[in-house]
């Protein structure tokens, strides 16, 4: 399988990704009702607590978190409910950070200021 790689990193494909305008509709939920200024019409907030019971009438074909780190207590409950709301062929993507702040090549030294 060849996969593109650039700046050192290995990408699956160059600049493919999976947008909110991609799907019919999206939904993004959040603690409060913080919401930009434009929105895709095909977009939707809910107010919910991702660490509560699921309680969705529909499934989803793609669920994205990003930066949860520190938000969320119970993970392996987070994507298990994740899992089973999933359609069938639908995947989970999640990015995040890592604390300690590390590098995967040792160059982050211990008194630089993202490890302070």
């Amino acid at each position: 399988m060849a996969y593109r790689t650039e700046n050192g990193r290995t990408y699956h494909a160059f600049r493919e990704s999976i947008l909110a305008r991609t799907f019919r509709s999206s939904v993004s939920i959040d603690l409060s009702r913080i919401q930009p200024n434009f929105i895709p019409t095909n977009l939707q907030f809910q107010v919910d607590d991702l660490e509560d019971e699921w309680t969705f009438s529909y499934p989803f074909d793609f669920i994205f978190a990003r930066v949860m780190t520190g938000s969320i207590g119970d993970f392996p409950k987070f994507f298990t409910q994740s899992f089973n709301a999933l359609s069938p062929g639908g995947w989970v993507e999640c990015q995040d950070i890592t604390f300690p702040a590390q590098c995967d090549d040792g160059t982050l030294k211990k008194d630089s200021y993202i490890d302070q």
